[in-house]
Parts: structure tokens; sequence; C-alpha cells
């Protein structure tokens, strides 16, 4: 059976900037944030981003040991491999390799992405009672490389949340890419966009992260 294990993980800290990596296949994966806002060096965002890569592979998919999960998110990765063997018969389930703890301290506040659409503004209204803060992506929603067009609508974002009384955290990641990149071309966006974006949520460690909706189970 194939093994998907990361190597070279770390988290450091730029003059602006924290940067949580990993790096499995000979590519790297990474997540960025401003210099106030911690990430989580954690197994949860690598577990994330690569469970539907080891499906496609039917591998196990090995966590190096210091790099800890929740017990409770990896039981839930169990049944979230039910969901996609139903939705994509080709795939199989993975074999999960990590250490596991209780993790019942995080962060506290509870996020909902947010990208301006009509969909996370839905959620912003309909959650807005409970949302303490908005995470908008960089490399979700646009290319890594569009600068300009990201400071314009991160202004405009940062103009919604301060409306709503909200804080926004501005996150980067290549995480859509990566995905790509490691199985191409079997694993489009429209199957991994969930896991992509829940290891964003991984990363930064919000207790709790919405993420607008797309198509019923069925």
């Amino acid at each position: 059976m194939e093994t998907l294990e990361l190597d070279k993980f770390g988290l450091r800290e730029e003059k602006d900037h924290r940067i949580l990596f990993g790096q499995i296949a000979g590519e790297q994966l990474y997540f960025k944030t401003n210099i106030d806002k911690e990430l989580q060096l954690r197994a949860e965002p690598f577990l994330a981003a690569l469970l539907l890569p080891a499906m496609q592979r039917g591998a196990i998919l090995r966590m190096p040991p210091e790099l800890v999960a929740s017990a409770t998110f990896v039981d839930n990765l169990e049944v979230l491999q039910d969901v996609f063997t139903t939705w994509f018969p080709t795939l199989s389930r993975a074999h999960i390799e990590v250490t596991t703890d209780a993790r019942d301290q995080r962060e506290s506040g509870c996020a909902a992405f947010f990208s301006g659409g009509v969909d996370a503004c839905y959620t912003l209204l309909k959650k807005n009672v409970e949302l303490s803060h908005l995470i908008y992506v960089r490399g979700i929603d646009m290319q890594l490389d569009q600068d300009q067009l990201w400071q314009q609508c991160l202004g405009l974002n940062r103009q919604v949340a301060d409306h709503f009384g909200k804080r926004l955290v501005a996150a980067e990641t290549n995480v859509r890419f990566f995905i790509r990149r490691i199985t191409a071309p079997q694993i489009g966006w429209s199957q991994a966009v969930g896991c992509g974006i829940a290891s964003v949520a991984q990363a930064v460690g919000f207790p709790q992260n919405y993420i607008s909706s797309s198509n019923t189970f069925n």
C-alpha cells in the first residue's frame, strides 16, 4: 500500500506574516495569516488537505508523531470517508496514522468564510449573532498572483466586516493548487473544495467555522 507522509513541516514568523507549512510528495503546502493571527501547528490542516489525495490512491496517510490531531476530528474523517466513497465510487478508503489528543483548548470565537459573494453574505446574515470573525482567503476565490484585485476585494470585505462588527482575518493558502498538483487530473476543486476550505479552518483554529454550502447530501 502506498504511503503519503508529511515531512519538512513547521511554523515560522516573517516580518508581517505567520506561515504554517509542510511538504508531501515533493510539493509544499502552506497557510499564511497576518502576524497578529495565530496559526495552529497541528496535524488537522494537513489531514484535511490530504484526505482526498490519499483516498484517490487508497493509501496510508501518515503524520509525523510530533503533530497531533483531535481524536474526534480523526473519528469524523472516518465518517467523511463514508460520504466521499458514496459520492465518488472511484475513491478508496485511506488508512490514517496520526497521534491523537482530546484537544479541548482552542482560540475562542466563531468564524465564517467570507468572499463577499451571495452565499457568504447569506451565511453572514443568518449567523450574524454567533459570528465574531470573517475569514477571507487568497488562493481560494482568486489566483495567488492577483495582487491588485486581492487588495481591492480585501478592502471591500473589511468594510462589510466593520459594518457588522466582525473582525476580518486575511489568509492565504496554495491548498487549491497543491491538491490539483498531487492528484491531477482526477480530483478537481469541485470535489476537493470542502476539504480545502476545512484545512484553512483548522489552520486558523477557531472552535467553530461556517462554510457556505452548495449541494445537498443527495
